[in-house]
């Protein structure tokens, strides 16, 4: 189950996911500063609630693997829906529970 979030139905691992992809995968330039808002956002979010419930911990590696497919699907909807052809392909993008409540970022190109 994901982490509870503070808007109701966003789990902010979710959203993590959703907007790397978007950062890694959408040739769309100018709302990426935003979605590194996001991201750090939805990390903050999750840092809370691990620092919160401890316990928690150890199922975010899990909760992720169970996100991915269903988020690179949201994506690939959104990709398509503004017309975007995406610069990587979605499958290869890959996300742990370190690319998830760490720091990373992809490059901004």
């Amino acid at each position: 189950m994901p982490l509870q979030a503070p808007v109701p139905g966003a789990a902010p691992e979710a959203v993590v996911i959703e907007h790397l992809m978007k950062l890694q995968a959408s040739p769309a330039t100018e709302p990426c500063r935003g979605w590194e808002d996001t991201v750090r956002r939805a990390r903050l979010s999750i840092k809370q609630l691990l620092e919160d419930n401890p316990s928690l911990r150890p199922t975010v590696a899990a909760v992720v693997a169970r996100l991915v497919p269903d988020v690179r699907e949201i994506v690939a909807a959104g990709l398509d829906r503004h017309g975007e052809t995406p610069r990587v392909k979605l499958e290869e993008l890959r996300y742990d529970a370190n690319s998830v409540t760490g720091r990373f970022l992809p490059p901004m190109e």
